[in-house]
């Protein structure tokens, strides 16, 4: 085969790649669709490890007497809690977090806490870090339901 020859099939097989990958790139983004905004409050904490194994039973009381009302009620279209197991120096131990179609859902659910003393109970006073973050989606493929050993994967 002489150097012509194969340049053109070189450069023919080339752009048949980029028109490929093109398609490609142009099919996901097509698929990408902006929904209706879903607003998540997440808490996160730093428990001293002697504490945490009273975190589950905290988390179970918050839920019952706060969080599932909500949810049931439609205030919340879902919530859960958090025990991370990639610590890091600057990093959190546990969070709870819920989601709500309304600003005003979150902030009612975040009331209720507060307004309940749960602010103030004895575990979250042991916390040596706390912080709280809202995050606004409006591009999500959240499921209902429970899920254990599942991951969230988060990009701003």
């Amino acid at each position: 085969m002489n150097r012509s020859v194969r340049r053109v099939m070189v450069g023919v097989a080339g752009l048949a790649v980029l028109g490929m990958t093109a398609t490609l790139a142009g099919t996901q983004t097509d698929a990408v669709k902006e929904k209706p905004r879903l607003y998540r409050y997440d808490s996160y904490w730093v428990f001293p490890r002697a504490h945490w194994g009273d975190v589950d039973d905290d988390n179970a009381a918050g839920s019952q007497k706060i969080l599932a009302p909500a949810l049931a009620d439609g205030t919340l279209v879902g919530y859960g809690d958090v025990e991370n197991l990639m610590h890091s120096p600057e990093g959190f131990t546990h969070a709870n977090w819920w989601q709500a179609n309304s600003w005003a859902g979150v902030m009612k659910v975040a009331e209720g806490f507060h307004k309940g003393g749960g602010s103030s109970s004895p575990l979250l006073v042991s916390a040596t870090k706390h912080w709280d973050q809202v995050f606004v989606s409006r591009f999500y493929n959240w499921k209902a339901g429970s899920w254990e050993g599942a991951y969230r994967y988060t990009a701003t």
